[in-house]
């Protein structure tokens, strides 16, 4: 069988038995030598590829290119376990990098937070400090007023002999009620002083035009006899004396807001008004006494106010 002739049907041959080598002719002269194109990849099995040894004439494989193939198909699964190897590692040193970067985050959190904390303190600790330097200036301010209020203190010389007209007067410290109290014929008469209850100073104008400052005590007189009581509302400024309002109540009873308290004062007959002022002057209750309560109200809040500023001093220290 010519030689050409044989390598065709082995071709064929090869074709069927589904191998992938490839041969090629080349004429020499009168003979036709035929050689292996060279090593071919294929698949291997359904998913792999292999690396095929250059293949025989007779379809057999050298072992040296078997043994040359199998050392890169080696080489190739090493390759690629290195691969996977490397990319699990690049998603552990991911996996690091991240947590990091979290690790930092709240580092630098709980380092702002540190650092607010911080400057807080400080600020409180300033704002203290001014509060003790501010407090420290009231409670000199303090010191300092009391010092010039007990320096400055002088018994008004009018108080010096005691209240007039063969009165007692009781008061309590801290209390703002003064009371004058005598009897009088089988009669009690007292005269309540509220400091707290004085009315302001009002300027008034004079018979010739001028205005001058209207400043006068007020208080009540109760004439007290049995069961009832006569109630005068008074003001005096030490030179005059006045009767504002007069009424009758029970002496030991409370008056009901309903109950009748008596005419207007100025629209009684004058003669009347001069019969209660002559009716109280003869019991010491005149300009007298109110020249004598004027002192005594300034006096009091003088004495209580000391008496303040010496027990708030206490407190606060």
């Amino acid at each position: 069988m010519p030689l050409l002739r044989m390598l065709l049907r082995r071709r064929k041959a090869s074709s069927k038995s589904g191998t992938n080598s490839v041969f090629e002719a080349e004429a020499d002269g009168d003979s036709l030598n035929a050689f292996a194109a060279g090593p071919l990849v294929q698949r291997q099995g359904s998913k792999r590829w292999g690396i095929l040894a250059r293949g025989q004439p007779d379809g057999t494989t050298p072992p040296a290119a078997a043994a040359s193939a199998a050392e890169q198909t080696y080489e190739l699964g090493a390759a690629h376990a290195e691969c996977a190897r490397q990319g699990a590692e690049l998603q552990a040193l991911r996996r690091e990098l991240g947590a990091a970067q979290a690790a930092a985050a709240a580092a630098q959190q709980h380092l702002n937070l540190q650092r607010f904390k911080y400057e807080l303190l400080v600020d409180l600790w300033a704002m203290r400090v001014l509060d003790n330097e501010e407090e420290g200036s009231r409670l000199e301010q303090q010191r300092n007023e009391l010092a010039y209020e007990k320096q400055n203190y002088e018994q008004p010389v009018e108080l010096s002999g005691g209240p007039p007209a063969g009165f007692t007067l009781t008061e309590s410290k801290g209390d703002t009620l003064m009371s004058l109290s005598k009897d009088f014929r089988g009669e009690k008469v007292a005269v309540d002083i509220m400091v707290n209850d004085q009315p302001e100073e009002e300027l008034v104008e004079d018979e010739s035009g001028a205005l001058d400052a209207d400043v006068g005590a007020v208080f009540i007189v109760t004439v007290s006899k049995g069961s009832k009581s006569l109630v005068f509302e008074c003001k005096s400024d030490g030179q005059y004396f006045a009767v504002q309002h007069v009424a009758l109540e029970p002496t030991s009873e409370d008056v009901e807001d309903s109950a009748y308290t008596g005419p207007v004062y100025e629209e009684l007959d004058e003669e009347l008004q001069k019969h209660f002022e002559d009716y109280l002057a003869e019991r010491g209750v005149n300009a007298e006494l109110g020249a004598y309560l004027l002192p005594l109200i300034h006096d009091k809040e003088q004495r209580e106010y000391m008496q303040w500023l010496d027990e708030v001093q206490r407190f606060v220290q």
